[in-house]
């Protein structure tokens, strides 16, 4: 019932694969990769196509319910968004962890306003630490 609701707020038709996608993302832990959602739906039996898929993953991130997560050798994983930060991700592995820092965040924003000053326009920004997790080190 949740996915309908959130679909509705944000101006988009609450279809059987929205609604079954969100659904099992917020049974998800945390960050995930697409390919691991898409085939946990594929397990549900359910038949849909792999672009309809991604498409929705990327309305979603469009939409702001999803945000897309930059993690090490470019890999792309997918949240969904409750708070603006950051990751550190293991190079050996797949483990993530947040890094939820107001002080970093506070500096970034600083730099941020800097910038503006000198005319620019910044869009975005990516800030992710790479290393060992402490099972790989």
């Amino acid at each position: 019932m949740k996915s309908k609701q959130v679909l509705k707020s944000v101006n988009l038709k609450a279809t059987w694969l929205r609604q079954l996608m969100l659904d099992t993302i917020y049974e998800l832990p945390g960050l995930f990769f697409a390919n691991d959602l898409y085939k946990l739906l594929q397990s549900h039996k359910s038949k849909f196509n792999k672009s309809s898929f991604y498409r929705n993953l990327d309305q979603f991130c469009e939409k702001a319910i999803l945000q897309k997560v930059v993690l090490a050798y470019d890999k792309i994983a997918y949240e969904l968004v409750d708070s603006h930060h950051h990751h550190f991700s293991c190079n050996n592995c797949t483990t993530v962890l947040c890094i939820l820092d107001q002080e970093l965040e506070s500096k970034v924003l600083r730099i941020q306003d800097g910038l503006r000053d000198s005319g620019v326009v910044v869009q975005d920004h990516i800030f992710a630490l790479n290393g060992l997790c402490s099972e790989c080190k």
